[in-house]
């Protein structure tokens, strides 16, 4: 019973982790490029410019984190082997 627990809250945690690792640079570059075009007066360009930075970072993120996980996941599969 612990270990089926640990195993569903270590891949809740991932999920969650995946998600902020999604959606904040994404938020983060849509406020600013907001607070920008507002002040700059070039709605929607700068918004548009700074989403594309932070959908590649967001992307690479949780790219480099999945592939973390999955070389975690071989080597705890050879071990058992």
């Amino acid at each position: 019973m612990a270990k089926e627990f640990r195993s569903f809250a270590v891949g809740y945690g991932l999920a969650v982790k995946f998600g902020l690792m999604l959606s904040l640079p994404i938020f983060a570059s849509l406020c600013i490029g907001i607070l920008l075009d507002k002040k700059l007066g070039t709605a929607p360009w700068l918004t548009l410019i700074l989403m594309l930075p932070g959908l590649i970072f967001a992307t690479y993120a949780v790219y480099s984190v999945a592939m973390r996980e999955h070389k975690v996941h071989q080597n705890k599969k050879e071990k058992d082997v």
